[in-house]
């Protein structure tokens, strides 16, 4: 009558796997995206019962596999890799937003965490990554916070990309071009380029702010 208890459930599969100690959450309190399989664990493999989803207390929807010949699972990592800065962040809201790896639903996703250049309008801003030591880099994904019907701000007029290392500019030979459309992820794609830290700089629209609600690096 009530399938969402232990004692309840109207099916329970029994397998077989092993812990994974690095799988752990991370310093939001969130599970990111599962590494890759096969991962590798010193745990004894033992009988695991599984029930639906609704019953349980640990939810888990895809599972990774072990392989004894194969890489351990890598622990998150206890800060940002990423030493976001700006030229200017509202003070409400969250400079770590862009890459604290929360997906949006749409650009006017008030639910989550973001970063916004309000309440400068018209004018042009800046906000870049930092990393501990220089990376090969070929795109960028970049969404956008847009709260029309609700606030004033909308996708930048427009954005340029820049790479740097040790100081000094380094060219990235675009493959795309920069867009500035909401609801989905803007990808620019370039040649790979090692950099140690990646600006974008925005136009805001004339009489509108702009924010980001996710920045991705690959």
């Amino acid at each position: 009558n009530f399938p969402f208890t232990l004692e309840d459930v109207p099916i329970s599969i029994l397998a077989k796997g092993a812990e994974l100690p690095q799988w752990q959450l991370d310093r939001f309190k969130l599970v990111s995206v599962l590494q890759p399989s096969p991962t590798k664990t010193t745990r004894p493999i033992k009988a695991i019962e599984l029930v639906p989803m609704g019953a349980a207390r640990i939810r888990i929807t895809a599972f990774p596999w072990i392989s004894k010949d194969a890489k351990r699972w890598q622990a998150p990592p206890t800060v940002l890799p990423f030493h976001p800065s700006a030229s200017h962040v509202y003070e409400d809201d969250d400079l770590n937003a862009v890459c604290d790896q929360i997906l949006p639903r749409s650009s006017g996703d008030h639910g989550i965490p973001r970063f916004t250049w309000w309440p400068n309008k018209g004018t042009e801003e800046w906000i870049e990554y930092r990393f501990d030591s220089p990376r090969l880099v070929s795109s960028v994904r970049v969404y956008w916070f847009d709260d029309t019907g609700r606030g004033e701000c909308r996708v930048p007029k427009s954005w340029l990309l820049h790479g740097f290392i040790n100081g000094k500019p380094v060219d990235l030979s675009l493959l795309s071009s920069p867009t500035c459309e909401r609801n989905k992820y803007n990808i620019l794609k370039f040649l790979p380029t090692r950099v140690d830290r990646l600006r974008i700089s925005a136009k805001l629209q004339d009489e509108f702010s702009a924010g980001i609600l996710e920045w991705q690096v690959r």
